[in-house]
């Protein structure tokens, strides 16, 4: 049903991907209650607003009302097949990503309304030099999954191989085909890991200061 490619991350690794998603979360890495920024996105439907209003972040777990779609963030409508589609978003402090979870929505029946052809997910640690983190390749159609049973849905759900560190992503989504309204449709995409741990001899430092701030207050 589905094809997935060798990822590429500081070398050839090799990750699991599989044909369903996890359900849709609000505590994950990438979720905006835990402090994401967009930094920068092709353009949008129409773009904020306006009537046809489309997020970036709609498709990390905000919600705006009257968007075009509100659970969802939908890419600018009709460009050329094979354009690229693209959104870019840091996290507030480094993590190291574990796994990641895509759910993603074409408009019934017809896959190049609202579908793409591929997916690739980058990260970097300075926001300018970026590594291929994985490459998806979909078949029309999507076919759905475990969780979201409708054929016009994709899941993918990817444990990788090698955890990778990074505060900056950027996604790409390849166009599927022209239609009435061919902008690809995201529902989602989580991130799984965890926050970077502070090295013991940073939690020394920061706590030998603390001493002798409390021992100069004491002795005014």
């Amino acid at each position: 049903m589905k094809k997935v490619l060798l990822v590429t991350l500081l070398g050839y690794i090799l990750s699991v991907g599989n044909s369903f998603a996890l359900l849709m979360s609000n505590t994950d890495l990438w979720d905006v209650s835990n402090g994401i920024t967009i930094i920068d996105h092709s353009y949008l439907e129409n773009g904020p607003g306006t009537y046809w209003d489309s997020y970036a972040d709609n498709m990390f777990g905000a919600t705006h009302e009257g968007t075009i779609e509100p659970p969802n963030t939908i890419f600018a409508d009709n460009p050329a097949s094979g354009f690229t589609h693209w959104v870019e978003w840091q996290t507030p402090t480094p993590i190291i990503l574990t796994s990641f979870n895509l759910v993603a929505a074409h408009g019934s029946p017809s896959y190049t309304d609202r579908g793409f052809s591929e997916f690739r997910l980058y990260g970097s640690t300075d926001g300018s030099t970026w590594d291929n983190i994985y490459t998806y390749v979909t078949e029309d159609p999507y076919g759905g999954g475990e969780n979201y049973t409708g054929e016009n849905y994709l899941e993918l759900y990817v444990d990788l191989s090698s955890p990778v560190t990074a505060q900056y992503f950027k996604a790409e989504f390849d166009q599927a085909g022209v239609g009435a309204y061919s902008g690809p449709r995201i529902k989602e995409l989580d991130g799984y890991g965890s926050p970077v741990p502070i090295p013991g001899a940073a939690w020394l430092l920061g706590s030998g200061l603390v001493g002798l701030v409390a021992v100069r207050r004491c002795k005014v």
